[in-house]
């Protein structure tokens, strides 16, 4: 059978322990507010707050909350005043492929992408488009309705927009 007072993981337990949080914060600032008007001291309160993760053995579990721990040269972790550097973020963006008269194009927006880092790929009917940023890298492929010429392939990149267009091949003509 359970206890009835024990809120457990429930909502109103949640609640129950923020309502008791707020209540302890509020009488530690009021004694704050009394020692300062006693004491005639202008110090600012520094709240501090920490957090371990564990395995379900109790194991402590590496981690880093906003990126600021880092390890020394021991491998143990310490705060650091500057957060750890970001990964890249892998991304990839859809491509859109247009089929005109004279041309076959693609278009694909990669913001933020490094105009010289882009590379461009052409296996038969399979365009393979690769760009790196700042803290941004892009991978995508896409199957174009005809295989084209790469020697045809004319590119332009603004605002984050690349553009890639090639002549739409001849069809091969009709022999009698």
């Amino acid at each position: 059978m359970t206890d009835p007072t024990d809120k457990g993981f429930t909502v109103e337990g949640l609640l129950s322990s923020l309502s008791g949080f707020l209540h302890q914060m509020s009488e530690i600032s009021a004694q704050r507010q009394r020692g300062d008007a006693a004491s005639g001291a202008k110090e600012k309160p520094v709240v501090d707050s920490r957090m371990t993760i564990r395995t379900l053995d109790g194991e402590p579990v590496e981690a880093s909350f906003f990126g600021f721990t880092v390890k020394d040269e021991d491998g143990e972790a310490e705060e650091s005043g500057e957060p750890a550097p970001r990964p890249a973020d892998f991304r990839e963006p859809p491509v859109d492929i247009m089929v005109l008269d004279a041309s076959i194009s693609a278009v694909v927006e990669v913001p933020g992408a490094d105009p010289d880092s882009i590379e461009i790929a052409l296996d038969g009917d399979m365009l393979t488009i690769k760009a790196r940023g700042v803290r941004v890298e892009y991978h995508c492929e896409a199957m174009l309705p005809v295989e084209v010429d790469p020697h045809t392939q004319a590119m332009t990149m603004r605002n984050g927009i690349l553009e890639l267009s090639w002549r739409r091949p001849k069809p091969p003509s009709k022999s009698k």
